[in-house]
């Protein structure tokens, strides 16, 4: 990685192309036995993370994993509120939480909440859990 001036998505970029690749598909194609059992999805993409979740409607829809993601700090107020409805439309409870760490609480995050705070982690779980 390399100092960035002036990047609206972080302080650091890579010098290479970074190639994207479709996650549903490339699940379905690699691990599709695997899939029923996914539970855990973690999204950092400097600002972009409500295009990944858009991208895995058909999976969070099916599986109900747990989604990790930021709240980008550099997001207009109208992106932190589209952010938040993406997911919680979707059957999710959203926590704020401000570190990872075995005894750290977590939050409800309201809608309204999401400008509360400049960069944010978000936890994302299923109304209900699977057994």
């Amino acid at each position: 990685m390399s100092a960035v001036e002036d990047s609206p998505h972080g302080k650091y970029g890579l010098k290479e192309k970074i190639k994207a690749v479709n996650l549903e598909r490339f699940l379905a194609e690699n691990y599709k036995d695997r899939v029923p059992k996914l539970s855990l999805i973690k999204i950092d993409t400097e600002g972009l993370d409500i295009e990944i979740i858009k991208s895995i409607e058909k999976l969070l829809a099916t599986y109900q994993p747990t989604v990790i993601f930021e709240c980008f700090k550099r997001l207009p107020a109208k992106e932190q509120y589209d952010l938040y409805d993406s997911i919680q439309k979707k059957g999710y409870n959203l926590y704020y939480i401000e570190k990872f760490e075995a005894d750290t609480p977590k939050v409800l995050l309201k809608r309204e909440n999401m400008t509360d705070w400049k960069h944010f982690d978000v936890v994302a779980t299923p109304f209900k859990w699977r057994e």
